[in-house]
């Protein structure tokens, strides 16, 4: 009984979601295409990999060190028309912006050296296509 319930359920959540024209397997495949190609051809490595779904903005909080080169890629599936990132950091209990970053053709990527040691704030804005309902990004810091 369980595993019918199981599977309908499944066949259900399927059909809702290919219904919207919204599947989150195009984003995992370029995803992963885009891990191949950093770890493989640029010798670098993922150290937080995050995909989530998006109507207007997502935060992430992310513990990076200091003097390291970090390099920062956000895209996003079909749905999502535009994209920005901004990246702030506690200071007297408040958020203070210190990276914004606009997608070009629905992808950002850049590197940096963080200052200091500490817990950023990791925002990701998006603006859907007209009929689009939410989109889906990956976030990606390599070192």
């Amino acid at each position: 009984m369980k595993k019918i319930f199981f599977t309908i359920t499944l066949v259900f959540l399927t059909t809702l979601i290919f219904a919207q024209n919204n599947s989150i397997i195009p984003i995992f495949q370029q995803t992963a295409d885009y891990i191949k190609l950093i770890e493989e051809k640029h010798k670098q490595n993922v150290v937080r990999l995050e995909y989530n779904a998006i109507k207007n903005s997502n935060s992430t909080y992310i513990e990076l060190f200091d003097s390291v080169q970090y390099g920062v890629l956000v895209f996003g599936d079909d749905n999502i028309k535009n994209l920005s990132l901004k990246i702030s950091n506690l200071e007297n209990n408040d958020w203070k912006n210190i990276v914004t970053q606009n997608g070009e053709n629905g992808i950002i990527m850049f590197y940096k050296v963080f200052g200091k040691a500490d817990l950023y704030k990791f925002e990701i804005i998006t603006e859907l296509k007209k009929n689009a309902k939410y989109g889906y990004y990956s976030l990606m810091v390599i070192q």
